[in-house]
């Protein structure tokens, strides 16, 4: 069972190093995360990057044809999101390493 999904709205960004390290650190864990991203652009300019993380099995992609929006970007994320908790993150967010093991012990300390 997934425990958190990571849930990443973007629009005309390249989340690449974000994603880079978030899966750096997912696969250090003993623990369930999948990778959402909505790639809300609508613009294949903005595409380039999809191909670097298509192969990885817990990191999906989703992009609309045309602009939907911020809300209906993270509404579609929402629905797609199998673990029984959620983070949002922003398609530009630096993280340390690390990032995720906090979330870990919540979701632990919770119950899992």
């Amino acid at each position: 069972m997934i425990e958190l999904s990571v849930l990443i709205p973007v629009w005309r960004s390249r989340p690449t190093k974000l994603l880079q390290a978030l899966w750096t650190e997912v696969e250090s864990l003993d623990f369930k995360i999948e990778l959402w991203v909505c790639d809300d652009s609508a613009d294949p300019a903005y595409f380039d990057w999809h191909d670097l993380f298509r192969a990885h099995p817990g990191i999906h992609i989703l992009t609309f044809s045309e602009n939907l929006g911020r809300s209906r970007a993270r509404n579609t994320l929402l629905a797609k999101a199998n673990g029984r908790w959620v983070l949002w993150l922003d398609g530009d967010l630096d993280v340390p390493p690390g990032f995720l093991k906090p979330y870990q012990e919540i979701v632990v300390r919770n119950g899992g």
